[in-house]
């Protein structure tokens, strides 16, 4: 999930690009269908929504089951982007679909 300031020039967290907040969080197959996801999704909806207005993310185009989950909770398909997966020497881009929510500011917890 990453993140759009449009309140701030946000600055660098960890060393990621100053519009990212987290890479991925994957839930074990063990453990889908439990709520698990949900609820870690919601979390980092309320954390960045304590800093900005807009979260996005971006699901492998392949992926129907995961965009499926995500238009459930509400997020938005905004169109097709190559995201740059990160491997050790470099990147590889990954044809994937852009997801955005907007996110009550202010809700941090």
């Amino acid at each position: 999930m990453a993140t759009e300031d449009k309140r701030s020039a946000a600055g660098r967290q960890a060393g990621l690009p100053r519009d990212r907040i987290h890479g991925a969080a994957p839930v074990a197959a063990g453990a889908r269908g439990s709520g698990v996801a949900p609820a870690q999704l919601g979390h980092g909806e309320r954390v960045i929504g304590g800093r900005f207005e807009l979260a996005w993310l971006a699901v492998a185009s392949a992926n129907a089951r995961a965009r499926r989950f995500y238009e459930r909770l509400g997020w938005r398909d905004a169109g097709a982007i190559d995201y740059a997966a990160e491997i050790p020497s470099e990147s590889v881009p990954v044809p994937c679909r852009r997801y955005e929510k907007r996110v009550p500011i202010g809700r941090s917890r």
